[in-house]
């Protein structure tokens, strides 16, 4: 319960800060929001980096959390959603047709940085034997490419939600629009 009243907190003071600045509600919730609520991960993370001779324990922090975030964060709304909209109306809920449009490019974008970002890994273990190290060019060029991806995502979803990449048809799910 603290858990989620931190989170709301969290959230109602940065909602009121992005209000103040003119950021869109989205925007804040990929930069801001995912920051302040990732940092207790990022401790956890460092700690498990630094008590462990290899990097899988770090990784497999952040990759947990990110999967509980994703599945948990997503899943169970969507089932809550889900299933209230199917008892009062009788018909199913589909994520596209309301409001959230912008939600299927943001998620491909973020699909896509997350793969960008596990090639990296995989050729990192592949050429140094592990995520972690390798000469100090090198652990730069990585820091600095993954550090890139999330400016790009987080550049990509203000676009969006700002309306400056015009209407995305081709992610409407067209099939369920028409039902």
């Amino acid at each position: 319960m603290l858990c989620g009243v931190l989170t709301f907190a969290i959230y109602s003071v940065l909602q009121t800060f992005a209000c103040l600045i003119g950021m869109h509600e989205c925007v804040t919730a990929v930069t801001l929001v995912a920051i302040c609520t990732s940092i207790p991960d990022l401790v956890t993370s460092a700690r498990a980096a630094k008590q462990s001779k290899t990097a899988d324990p770090a990784l497999l922090s952040i990759l947990g959390a990110n999967a509980s975030n994703v599945f948990v964060g997503l899943g169970l709304p969507w089932t809550i959603i889900t299933t209230y909209q199917m008892w009062n109306t009788g018909k199913p809920y589909y994520l596209g047709v309301t409001e959230t449009m912008e939600i299927t490019f943001i998620l491909v974008v973020f699909v896509i940085c997350s793969f960008v970002a596990l090639l990296v890994l995989a050729i990192r273990r592949y050429i140094f034997l592990g995520e972690l190290g390798g000469s100090k060019p090198c652990k730069w060029f990585s820091s600095c490419l993954l550090f890139s991806l999330w400016v790009v995502f987080v550049a990509l979803c203000a676009l969006e939600c700002h309306g400056h990449l015009g209407k995305q048809e081709y992610f409407e799910p067209k099939a369920l629009l028409a039902t």
